[in-house]
């Protein structure tokens, strides 16, 4: 019974029934105007997000044996086909892992980045590109033994390749919360190290160059977790000491249900200056960090306030954060409404 005033009622409860009724009504009017008129979205920080739901397996028929599952690492689950997947975990290890030194002294400039399409196809990029002349020492990032030295060919996308070049790989004295780390330099002119050498922060590895699948000399470099494998790459900005008093910041761009968004622009300004942009990670076969959960990084920003702007379906969203020398600082934007259009999921690549 909806109780309309009909006479019998006091005038006392005649009132509230009126004003019961139409206040409701109001508030779903004015609520309605303001999302319409709505174009600057403020994004809630470190949202808890949730890995996508993994499909159940397909009955196994009698007398079929199981795979042994594929080994466990920081941040990952396992798929019941045994094939890794990424799981986002967030504010666990939240800390600052700035444990490398650069791989070439006095240089500043990158020239491609962790998580971009590989230009004219389909590859995603596993490491930085950081820019050098040929021939210019490129040193151990941090002390470490050496596994592979040499130019023989790698695994990429499941098959033999010679993409990397003269390619040197340590693994590292410390570990990641108890999981190897590897780091990889590929495109060298020449290798200086033997597999088997220990060596010291600051050695010598060898010298930049462009051997491999190269358009000119830079370094190319990979920081690995838990495996020496491109499956288990993460983004060397994370982990390359910030240098001449610059910090970081990283992002997430998810939608509701907490998946990234992939191959988005991000941009950021100083007032309305624009200092950069960059682009969400193209796909998920490269990862996030097990502390940030980012999918996207500015870099080697000086000191200050910073805006950084994401524009997705028609949704403007604003996140205002200041940068600290040698901090990362993080942000999170989660859209209002699930994208209409997926990305592709490329393959991985060098």
């Amino acid at each position: 019974m909806r109780g309309r005033p009909d006479g019998r009622w006091p005038a006392l409860f005649r009132a509230v029934g009126f004003v019961g009724l139409v206040l409701p009504l109001l508030f779903v009017v004015a609520g309605c105007a303001d999302l319409a008129g709505a174009s600057v979205i403020t994004p809630v920080p470190f949202p808890t997000l949730q890995p996508s739901p993994t499909p159940l397996p397909p009955p196994t028929p009698a007398g079929t044996s199981l795979p042994s599952p594929a080994p466990q690492r920081p941040g990952f689950i396992v798929t019941p086909t045994g094939e890794p997947r990424p799981a986002i975990v967030i504010n666990q290890i939240l800390k600052e892992h700035y444990w490398l030194e650069w791989p070439v002294p006095g240089q500043v400039l990158h020239i491609y980045p962790y998580g971009a399409p590989w230009p004219g196809g389909s590859w995603v990029h596993r490491g930085v590109d950081i820019s050098a002349s040929e021939g210019d020492p490129v040193q151990a990032v941090a002390s470490g033994v050496v596994i592979e030295a040499g130019n023989q060919l790698v695994e990429i996308n499941g098959r033999p390749s010679g993409a990397y070049g003269n390619h040197v790989m340590l693994r590292l004295d410390r570990t990641f919360e108890g999981w190897p780390v590897y780091i990889l330099y590929a495109h060298l002119s020449q290798v200086l190290v033997r597999e088997g050498q220990h060596v010291q922060t600051g050695e010598r590895i060898g010298l930049a160059g462009m051997t491999g699948n190269a358009t000119g000399p830079h370094v190319h470099l990979e920081v690995r977790i838990g495996q020496n494998s491109e499956a288990y790459t993460r983004n060397p900005v994370l982990w390359l000491k910030p240098r001449q008093g610059t910090g970081t910041l990283a992002g997430r761009l998810v939608d509701p249900l907490g998946r990234y968004i992939h191959r988005h622009p991000i941009r950021i300004y100083q007032g309305d200056r624009l200092v950069e942009e960059t682009w969400t990670y193209t796909s998920s076969v490269v990862h996030p960090d097990e502390g940030w959960g980012e999918n996207f990084v500015f870099w080697e920003l000086k000191p200050g306030k910073y805006t950084v702007k994401a524009e997705v379906g028609g949704e403007t969203h604003l996140w205002t954060a200041s940068v600290e020398a040698g901090r990362t600082t993080l942000v999170t934007f989660t859209t209002l409404r699930v994208p209409s259009a997926a990305t592709p999921t490329a393959s991985p690549g060098p």
